[in-house]
């Protein structure tokens, strides 16, 4: 675990979205086609690493979409799929089974 200088509200956390299928090392979730439809995504296979986590300054860090400024994200997640995978997520952080990407540079 790394530890930055800030107040917690200055930071934010983030899963990966791959192309790329995970390793044997790795873990992620797949997408189903209707919850790619609805995040914005394309049609190819995605899975969503709860493996690894990255986390940003906020809003410092991030980067626009290409082409549409202001713009930092494709779209939403379902709630029903964003539970499934923050409660993978969560479980493999607190055995402690999550690498954490340090995206800031801080």
């Amino acid at each position: 675990m790394f530890r930055r200088q800030g107040s917690p509200e200055d930071f934010v956390l983030y899963l990966p979205i791959s192309h790329t299928p995970p390793s044997d090392e790795e873990e992620g979730i797949e997408l189903p086609d209707s919850v790619k439809a609805k995040a914005g995504l394309d049609s190819a296979p995605q899975w969503v690493r709860v493996s690894e986590c990255n986390i940003d300054t906020w809003p410092a860090d991030l980067r626009q979409l290409p082409q549409q400024p202001g713009r930092f994200h494709y779209g939403h997640l379902p709630p029903s799929m964003f539970k499934i995978i923050r409660g993978r997520f969560v479980e493999r952080y607190n055995d402690r089974r999550t690498k954490l990407v340090n995206r800031g540079g801080s």
